[in-house]
């Protein structure tokens, strides 16, 4: 566990020092197996740590434990690097990951000595028909959320607001992202957004679609159309 977490570590701080991306993602390969090493072996020591009387709670709140980290640290890594450069993300896990196993080292209870378990031992679960229709079905689902990301195009638009002027409260300044939608004929989902606090998004705020003009909605200030493509 310990030393899957130096190795996750010592990759991320590979990827931070270098410039070179082929470095880069040859450290982030090396950095893959040692995170499924470190749950597996987490889950371990987790329930041997609880007792059979716990074992239970202890494996659930170490899964829940992953679920947080995954949906509050994917947005705190977007939101790092687009502040601090792509080698901000790469220092922080590699500080975090080095910390973590200083306290593990220290407070992980001691293991009894027990016969060392056999590889071949370990890999005969592959035997099991339902691991592999259990291996199967995350391939074609992480296949399913790989396509969906290639068809559905969402990303932000030129850095250049649109203007558009309302008869109510002038001008709006907008920035905007869209997507296609899938079996309509090539058109396009279009939001329109503004800067909460910012005097566009009050303005959108005021709009009401009973007296709109551009054929807009405007929910919670976001407003947005469909149209065809150009």
């Amino acid at each position: 566990m310990l030393v899957a977490l130096v190795g996750f570590a010592l990759g991320h701080l590979a990827a931070a020092l270098s410039s070179s991306f082929a470095l880069v993602l040859a450290a982030c390969v090396v950095t893959a197996p040692a995170t499924g090493i470190f749950w597996c072996v987490g889950a371990i020591v987790a329930t041997t740590a609880a007792g059979p009387a716990a074992t239970s709670r202890a494996l659930g709140m170490l899964l829940g434990g992953l679920t947080v980290a995954t949906v509050a640290g994917v947005p705190q890594g977007a939101w790092l690097g687009q502040l601090s450069g792509r080698r901000g993300p790469f220092w922080v896990l590699a500080a975090l990951s080095a910390g973590a196993a200083a306290v593990i080292g220290r407070y992980i209870p001691a293991d009894e000595r027990r016969e060392a378990p056999s590889v071949r031992a370990e890999f005969a679960v592959l035997r099991d028909v339902r691991i592999w229709l259990i291996l199967s079905a995350m391939t074609l689902l992480m296949g399913g959320v790989a396509d969906l990301w290639n068809r559905f195009d969402v990303k932000p638009h030129a850095p250049d607001p649109k203007t558009f002027h309302h008869p109510d409260v002038g001008d709006l300044h907008l920035g905007y992202e869209s997507m296609w939608l899938e079996h309509s004929q090539k058109q396009r989902f279009v939001v329109f957004f503004a800067e909460p606090g910012s005097s566009d998004h009050d303005k959108l705020i005021l709009l009401d679609a009973e007296h709109d003009e551009l054929g807009l909605d405007v929910e919670e200030g976001r407003l947005s159309r469909r149209r065809s493509a150009d």
